[in-house]
């Protein structure tokens, strides 16, 4: 349990310096769905390589998403993308996830960095932070 909070802390951490300076308000909401924002809220996305529910490293980064909410409330609206496999079919993934305007995604897997690493300099005004990768760069994390 103590390891979920952790998670959920850095998550929310993330995203909040992600955010600073924006003085925007608008509507949270949760889920996977078309997520457009109301008002300029940060949208933010995650991609699991698992079901929300496995009882592990996906229900973590999950709950992590949910402490965002929680703590960032009107300022931030989620989106999560679940079961998308590892390798080349996450780049679709994250290039709609960019189309639909999220503005940080948080790929939670260690297989999806080399999409990232090939997308994130195509999107240089998206925050890409990536478990356990490896890559940095002007717009790429590790966690």
């Amino acid at each position: 349990m103590k390891r979920s909070a952790f998670v959920s802390s850095l998550l929310a951490g993330a995203l909040l310096l992600s955010a600073c300076g924006k003085s925007e308000s608008g509507s949270s909401s949760s889920g996977d769905s078309d997520a457009k924002s109301d008002g300029g809220a940060v949208k933010a996305a995650w991609i699991y390589v698992g079901p929300t529910n496995d009882g592990g490293w996906t229900t973590a980064h999950d709950n992590g998403r949910k402490a965002v909410e929680k703590a960032l409330g009107d300022k931030v609206e989620t989106t999560f993308k679940e079961n998308v496999p590892e390798g080349p079919e996450v780049a679709q993934v994250i290039e709609d996830l960019v189309k639909d305007g999220n503005k940080i995604i948080f790929a939670t897997s260690f297989g999806y960095g080399e999409s990232i690493a090939e997308l994130a300099p195509k999107y240089p005004d998206v925050k890409f932070e990536h478990a356990t990768g490896i890559d940095t760069g002007e717009n790429i994390a590790t966690y």
